[in-house]
């Protein structure tokens, strides 16, 4: 959606977030198998409601800053764009930017827009462009036609993991291709961005967190830099990023989604709280 404000912490402002898990977890029954999702599906009368979301600007201080934290921040936003189009490409496919540019009316395009494709997140993920059918199960995470059966009978070390998709070989056979292949190119450059940001970062726990994180990028070994974060307590500065929450994965709930959030935290409630 966009730029969706949300809340992570008690005692945090939230400066930028580039989704993520969208519009939070919709409560589904789930069929057999993944092709079902497939299925076309009936669009409501008037099914585009960009009104239900309201726009507002959030505005953090941030003259206190000196102008190495500044440009942080700027290298972190932009660090965060990666993430947004990752998520795209995992919710939606590869090809949105052809298909957003592809819709004429622009009520419709900004809508697409919040929901990150064709299915409204905020009522139970039903389409609202004629033709999108309903979203598949497993989103972009595993091939359309694999059915749960064959998941589940699938003996292939690691199809459990968080960090990975499935795809089909040429000959149909089901294999595992990680992230760190999957988006070489994206999570290279996403790399590079934090280590640009660690250098003029003036915390060093928080400096520690984003090489740590920029390694897992390239390695899809997120443990170290998750225990990382969750150290970093005293920098003002704030970024939660990478494939995280589960929810965009309805059929079995195992891969991780890609999402950034920048924040600037208040510290005076922080201490106060």
């Amino acid at each position: 959606m966009g730029y969706i404000v949300q809340l992570r912490h008690v005692g945090v402002l939230l400066l930028l977030s580039l989704l993520a898990a969208g519009c939070g977890k919709t409560e589904q029954a789930t069929p057999e198998n993944a092709s079902e999702s497939a299925e076309p599906a009936a669009v409501a009368d008037d099914p585009v409601r960009p009104e239900v979301y309201a726009d507002f600007e959030l505005v953090s201080d941030l003259s206190e800053f000196s102008d190495n934290q500044r440009q942080m921040i700027a290298i972190l936003i932009e660090a965060s764009k990666i993430m947004d189009d990752l998520f795209w490409k995992q919710a939606y496919g590869p090809d949105y930017q052809e298909w957003l540019a592809s819709i004429d009316d622009d009520r419709t395009r900004r809508f697409a827009v919040m929901n990150y494709g064709p299915w409204d997140r905020l009522d139970g993920e039903k389409p609202f462009v004629a033709g999108a059918g309903e979203k598949p199960l497993g989103a972009t995470f595993y091939p359309a036609d694999m059915t749960k059966e064959e998941f589940n009978a699938l003996e292939l070390e690691g199809k459990d993991g968080l960090y990975s998709v499935l795809r089909r070989d040429d000959a149909g056979a089901l294999i595992l291709v990680p992230y760190r292949e999957l988006h070489v190119v994206e999570l290279t450059k996403a790399a590079e961005l934090l280590r640009e940001a660690a250098a003029l970062a003036e915390h060093e726990g928080f400096a520690s967190y984003l090489r740590l994180r920029a390694d897992a990028l390239t390695s899809d070994s997120y443990q170290e830099s998750d225990m990382a974060w969750m150290d970093v307590k005293t920098n003002p500065i704030e970024l939660v990023y990478g494939p995280i929450e589960y929810y965009e994965d309805r059929l079995f709930g195992r891969r991780a989604a890609f999402e950034a959030y920048v924040l600037i935290k208040d510290m005076v409630w922080s201490e106060r709280l």
